[in-house]
């Protein structure tokens, strides 16, 4: 596989606006791919992606092995629809079974997401960590318009790319957040974007404040935390709508990584049980 052509992909996916981190991932993996297959891309079969995976197998986990999978199954759609040097894409046809998740780490401790709440320096990263906390991704805070205020709730520009048109969703404001808001527009007077930074310094922000506040929690973490104690209030549904979610079984996750949670319902049937007297 030419150098090259692994350099026009990574500026095709800069120019879908994916993330750092995901470029920078899918470069690694397919320029490892490179070095293991040797070939030229029209050249590379179903049967050379499956012996890559299989080696990696070795050293790697599942989850590993999954990403591999999609950053090459990105790349070779890639060749074949927009190069068009080849019309298939050998990485599709290769099944692997679904990822196995690790439980998702959040703030359990409510003292914990009361410390990264007043760990802003600042009203701009006080609002930052409190639309973490309300579920948004650190894209989606950085892609937040001032139109998209709209008094006591957002409109949120989820993922998305030209391929996969971007999803909106209504998010609500508690009366805290809605102040918290409105302080800050009226005291930095935003005029296009909201924050007016973009994703990786929003990432490199919570990091930092999560330091200074003695917690363990990343952007993500505040969204976990969210997902979690949301679900101990609410129902799943819901908590989809809020969290931006394409298919429920995404939201399941967090009622797997939440064992207060499956402790409370555990404590609430077997009461049940003793109060019905199931063990007279």
């Amino acid at each position: 596989m030419a150098k090259d052509l692994l350099t026009e992909y990574v500026d095709y996916m800069v120019s879908l606006e994916r993330s750092a981190d995901t470029i920078g991932n899918f470069r690694r993996r397919i320029r490892r791919f490179a070095r293991f297959v040797q070939k030229p891309v029209e050249d590379i079969t179903s049967e050379d992606v499956k012996r890559f995976l299989d080696d990696c197998r070795l050293t790697a986990s599942h989850n590993t092995i999954v990403s591999y999978h999609t950053a090459l199954k990105s790349f070779f759609r890639w060749v074949a629809e927009e190069k068009g040097f080849r019309a298939d894409n050998p990485a599709a046809a290769i099944k692997l079974r679904k990822p196995v998740y690790p439980p998702r780490h959040f703030l359990a401790s409510l003292d914990d997401v009361g410390r990264m709440l007043a760990a802003g320096r600042n009203l701009k990263e006080r609002v930052i960590i409190s639309l973490g906390l309300a579920g948004l991704r650190a894209i989606e805070i950085s892609r937040l318009l001032v139109e998209d205020i709209q008094g006591d709730y957002a409109i949120v520009r989820g993922k998305g790319n030209p391929r996969q048109p971007i999803k909106y969703r209504l998010v609500p404001f508690d009366d805290y957040l809605a102040a918290l808001i409105a302080e800050y527009m009226e005291e930095y007077k935003p005029t296009d974007r909201l924050i007016g930074v973009c994703r990786n310094h929003i990432v490199n922000l919570v990091i930092a404040a999560a330091r200074r506040a003695g917690v363990k929690a990343s952007s993500h973490i505040l969204r976990h935390t969210f997902a979690t104690h949301a679900l101990r209030e609410s129902d799943i549904v819901s908590v989809k709508d809020l969290l931006g979610h394409s298919d429920i079984r995404t939201t399941m996750i967090y009622l797997h990584s939440d064992p207060e949670r499956l402790r409370a319902v555990m404590t609430r049937t077997y009461g049940h049980f003793l109060n019905g007297n199931a063990l007279a």
